[in-house]
């Protein structure tokens, strides 16, 4: 029995240490068995074949956005013109993008294999050349630099591709990195495709694009945009800035989006055109291209327009007594100046509903979109001449302007301008009001007020203007700012107010038109007219103005100005 018990024992010590080196075993191999499933997941992405739709969901083929670093998303509603682009990708795909500084990192590829990465680009924000331009690498290698999506693909809404070899890595990815030169680096779609022998570094591919003239001629380049404006006689008048190497210009016509077809409803060597005799009843689209003897350049993005526009009415409602004040409802102003926009589908300047309104029905007047839209008040009535405050209640957010943190509008008194720059800085919604007022001389009896757009970003709610007797004014608006680029410095000069006896002046800055933050970056005293800007990134591009400050409040904006340190 104890022979037993013993080999019982040494059998237990046996199966034990065997239990141990099992255990043992799988504590070691274990963190390499179990680490995928606590690494962050990609998308899976076919064999050969990836398809992204940067900044945008998924569509037809391309996966939504993924695989990137950094960056903002942007869409828009504009048609793409794709007819310069082979093997195009879906409408949805250059109505979307990436745009900042930002890159995108594309795993599960081949290691060492070859493939081809196709860049998809449509300027969807940006109407001329040079507004954007940036820089390209691919695993570091640099390939595109200071590209510029205006002016390759010859204009604004108009798809343009980029074609290169790339390698992966050694662990099975492509690297590609988008830096900002002016105005922010932007793609809209990757494709990442192939995938057989290797190729040591990216290597540029010919793809057809549309074609701009140069000193040594051919095709002229696309007219940079067009504008549309109808006339009560139901015509609709198109316009456009000169196409360098153009002998005349084609308008394409419809009244389906995309239906303009191939024959031109007319050709002229001027750079406008009447479209006469039109009906009330249709959106009519248009798209313009330039000519030559080398041919006809690409065409403009497609713009629309209905015929004719409303017919203003108001603008004599007395004003309501509050106090020494009185307060004019927006929603009673005469409005001129009218545009379609095709976006939302009606004409702008109109009347419309704000829960923070004020007024009576909550009604206000939204003056975006119309770059000619005026709101007036031809009945405001003072027992005596001198100055008076006028203020405006506003409000708006970012909305079809993302970049846009500052909208200024104009003011006229009895037919002459006051200003063309009075700041309306951003409110954060279209429902959280602030004013925006100026001091201005009005004579006894009736005055005409008129708040005018300078651009089609004008403010978005504008509920009550109140008129009150003031005893002094803001500072007139700094004048001639300056901007001198150093290294990674801007200088900033600047004549100043000629009155208003200014306290301080406040510098603003921002990274595109209209774009300053609504926080100064730097103040001054009333007599210091210079600024030096520091610590900025040589190659990208900064917007500034400069106001004037005393007791009383901040002057109109001075002009703005665009530099690039370097």
């Amino acid at each position: 029995m104890n022979t037993d018990s013993g080999g019982a024992l040494v059998r237990r010590k046996r199966v034990q240490r065997l239990i141990g080196m099992i255990i043992l075993l799988c504590c070691v191999i274990a963190p390499f068995v179990a680490s995928p499933l606590f690494k962050s997941s990609s998308p899976a992405h076919a064999a050969g074949s990836v398809q992204i739709n940067a900044g945008g969901a998924a569509v037809a083929g391309f996966i939504a956005d993924t695989d990137f670093t950094g960056g903002t998303t942007r869409t828009s509603t504009k048609t793409i013109t794709t007819t310069g682009v082979t093997n195009s990708a879906p409408q949805a795909v250059y109505q979307s993008h990436r745009y900042g500084n930002f890159s995108y990192a594309i795993p599960g590829l081949t290691a060492n294999a070859s493939y081809m990465v196709r860049l998809h680009f449509a300027e969807t924000y940006w109407k001329a050349a040079g507004k954007r331009t940036f820089n390209v690498s691919i695993n570091g290698n640099q390939i595109l630099t200071k590209f510029d999506i205006f002016a390759t693909a010859g204009g604004a809404a108009i798809a343009v591709v980029k074609q290169f070899n790339a390698t992966a890595s050694t662990t099975g990815t492509i690297s590609i990195q988008f830096t900002t030169v002016v105005n922010n680096a932007q793609v809209n779609g990757i494709e990442v495709l192939g995938g057989t022998s290797a190729t040591p570094t990216p290597t540029p591919m010919s793809t057809p694009t549309p074609t701009s003239t140069s000193a040594s001629g051919g095709v002229p380049a696309t007219p940079v945009s067009e504008e549309l404006h109808a006339g009560s006689d139901s015509s609709i008048t198109m316009s456009w800035p000169a196409s360098a190497g153009a002998t005349s210009y084609r308008i394409y016509r419809s009244t389906v989006s995309g239906g303009e077809g191939n024959t031109p409803i007319a050709s002229t060597s001027a750079t406008s055109y009447k479209d006469s005799n039109l009906s009330s009843t249709p959106i009519y689209f248009y798209q313009l291209t330039a000519v030559n003897a080398s041919g006809e350049s690409a065409r403009t993005a497609e713009d629309a327009s209905k015929t004719p526009p409303p017919i203003g009415t108001g603008g004599n409602v007395a004003g309501v007594p509050s106090g020494n004040a009185l307060i004019f409802y927006c929603k009673d102003a005469l409005l001129g100046g009218f545009d379609w926009f095709q976006t939302l589908k009606g004409w702008f300047p109109q009347v419309l509903g704000s829960s923070g309104a004020i007024s009576p029905g909550n009604r206000v007047v939204d003056m975006a979109y119309s770059t000619k839209g005026t709101m007036t008040f031809n009945n405001v009535v003072v027992s005596k001449s001198g100055l008076y405050t006028i203020d405006w209640r506003y409000a708006f957010q970012s909305g079809l302007f993302p970049a846009v943190k500052n909208r200024q509008m104009g003011l006229m008194v009895n037919g002459r301008v006051i200003t063309s720059t009075e700041r309306f800085p951003i409110t954060g919604s279209f429902n959280v009001y602030q004013h925006s007022s100026l001091q201005v001389q009005l004579n006894a009896g009736v005055n005409s007020i008129t708040m005018f757009a300078v651009s089609d970003h004008g403010v978005s709610r504008v509920d009550q203007m109140t008129v009150t007797p003031a005893t002094a004014s803001v500072p007139s608006g700094p004048t001639n700012l300056v901007a001198t680029p150093g290294n990674t410095t801007v200088n900033l000069t600047w004549t100043g107010s000629s009155t208003g006896n200014p306290t301080s002046y406040t510098i603003y800055r921002g990274t595109a038109s209209d774009g300053e933050a609504t926080t100064p970056i730097a103040t001054t005293n009333g007599t210091t007219l210079t600024f030096t800007d520091t610590g900025l990134h040589n190659g990208e591009t900064y917007f500034y103005n400069v106001a004037a400050n005393n007791s009383v409040g901040v002057s109109p904006d001075s002009n703005e100005v665009s530099v690039t340190p370097n």
